[in-house]
């Protein structure tokens, strides 16, 4: 069976942000498929587009119309755990700012 090629530019038109990106490559998710699919619409997987999502290669995808892209399941998950963490750190660092002005 054939390694599949790696397309470095996969998250350029993404919602996934080249600094989420690399955070998610240290994450420890399984590697072995796609963490995304790009250009949904116009391919084979265009069906997706009517369910929400498929799965592929044995793991499940959602479908993000605003994108035309599938996301694996637990990226998402993951990525909703890292934007609400990020979230907490923001604002803590907002309020460390705003004690340093008093």
């Amino acid at each position: 069976m054939r390694e599949p090629s790696i397309n470095k530019d996969i998250f350029m038109k993404s919602q996934i942000t080249t600094e989420e990106q690399t955070a998610l490559q240290s994450s420890g998710l399984c590697q072995k498929t796609p963490y995304a699919i790009q250009g949904v619409s116009s391919g084979q997987l265009s069906v997706c587009q009517h369910f929400g999502g498929c799965r592929v290669q044995g793991v499940m995808y959602s479908y993000l119309p605003e994108t035309d892209e599938l996301v694996r399941v637990d990226v998402v998950r993951w990525l909703k755990n890292y934007r609400k963490d990020a979230d907490k750190k923001a604002v803590a660092e907002g309020l460390e700012k705003q004690g340093r002005l008093f």
